[in-house]
Protein backbone atom coordinates (compact mmCIF):
# COMPACT_ATOMS: atom_id res chain seq x y z
CA UNK A 1 0.00 0.00 0.00
CA UNK A 2 3.03 2.53 0.76
CA UNK A 3 4.60 1.46 -2.41
CA UNK A 4 1.22 3.22 -4.47
CA UNK A 5 1.10 5.81 -2.10
CA UNK A 6 -2.33 5.10 0.36
CA UNK A 7 -2.43 6.36 3.50
CA UNK A 8 -0.35 5.02 6.50
CA UNK A 9 -3.79 3.66 7.65
CA UNK A 10 -6.61 2.43 6.37
CA UNK A 11 -10.13 0.98 7.01
CA UNK A 12 -11.82 -1.90 5.02
CA UNK A 13 -15.39 -3.55 5.90
CA UNK A 14 -14.05 -6.73 5.81
CA UNK A 15 -15.31 -9.29 8.22
CA UNK A 16 -13.59 -12.41 9.59
CA UNK A 17 -15.84 -14.35 7.88
CA UNK A 18 -15.07 -12.32 4.75
CA UNK A 19 -11.18 -13.09 5.17
CA UNK A 20 -11.80 -16.72 5.88
CA UNK A 21 -14.20 -17.05 2.75
CA UNK A 22 -11.36 -15.11 0.57
CA UNK A 23 -8.29 -17.49 1.88
CA UNK A 24 -10.50 -20.72 1.38
CA UNK A 25 -9.36 -21.20 5.72
CA UNK A 26 -12.08 -21.45 8.48
CA UNK A 27 -13.35 -18.86 10.79
CA UNK A 28 -11.80 -20.18 13.60
CA UNK A 29 -8.46 -20.24 12.29
CA UNK A 30 -8.73 -16.83 10.87
CA UNK A 31 -9.95 -15.65 14.43
CA UNK A 32 -7.00 -17.63 16.37
CA UNK A 33 -4.71 -16.73 13.82
CA UNK A 34 -5.67 -12.99 14.81
CA UNK A 35 -5.71 -13.31 18.59
CA UNK A 36 -2.05 -14.42 18.19
CA UNK A 37 -0.93 -11.61 16.06
CA UNK A 38 -3.04 -9.09 18.52
CA UNK A 39 -1.19 -11.18 21.35
CA UNK A 40 2.34 -10.61 19.43
CA UNK A 41 1.68 -7.10 19.44
CA UNK A 42 2.18 -7.24 15.45
CA UNK A 43 -1.93 -5.67 15.36
CA UNK A 44 -3.47 -3.46 17.14
CA UNK A 45 -5.76 -4.73 20.16
CA UNK A 46 -8.67 -2.91 18.99
CA UNK A 47 -11.98 -4.56 18.98
CA UNK A 48 -14.18 -4.20 15.59
CA UNK A 49 -10.78 -3.14 13.81
CA UNK A 50 -7.30 -4.47 12.42
CA UNK A 51 -4.43 -2.62 12.50
CA UNK A 52 -1.18 -3.66 12.07
CA UNK A 53 1.21 -1.85 14.69
CA UNK A 54 4.25 -3.79 13.38
CA UNK A 55 5.14 -3.69 9.84
CA UNK A 56 8.50 -5.38 10.11
CA UNK A 57 7.65 -7.99 12.83
CA UNK A 58 3.95 -9.67 10.09
CA UNK A 59 6.59 -9.56 7.09
CA UNK A 60 8.67 -11.64 9.35
CA UNK A 61 6.20 -13.94 10.40
CA UNK A 62 4.80 -14.15 6.93
CA UNK A 63 7.82 -14.70 5.35
CA UNK A 64 7.49 -11.70 2.69
CA UNK A 65 9.45 -11.54 -0.02
CA UNK A 66 8.25 -8.44 -1.43
CA UNK A 67 10.80 -8.81 -4.78
CA UNK A 68 7.66 -9.83 -7.05
CA UNK A 69 6.66 -5.90 -6.33
CA UNK A 70 9.41 -4.53 -9.18
CA UNK A 71 8.79 -7.70 -11.69
CA UNK A 72 7.08 -5.55 -14.58
CA UNK A 73 10.48 -3.44 -14.28
CA UNK A 74 12.28 -6.25 -14.43
CA UNK A 75 10.03 -7.79 -17.13
CA UNK A 76 10.92 -5.23 -19.59
CA UNK A 77 14.25 -5.67 -19.80
CA UNK A 78 13.72 -9.35 -21.04
CA UNK A 79 14.17 -9.87 -24.57
CA UNK A 80 11.45 -12.32 -26.38
CA UNK A 81 12.24 -13.53 -29.33
CA UNK A 82 9.50 -16.30 -31.13
CA UNK A 83 10.74 -18.45 -34.05
CA UNK A 84 8.55 -19.58 -36.62
CA UNK A 85 9.00 -23.66 -36.42
CA UNK A 86 6.20 -24.10 -39.38
CA UNK A 87 9.05 -25.27 -41.92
Amino acid sequence: MRAVGAPRSCWYPFSQIDVADAAGLSIVHVNRTIQTLRSLNVLSKASRAIEVVDRKQLAKIAEFDGRYLSMPALALKWAVQIEDTRN
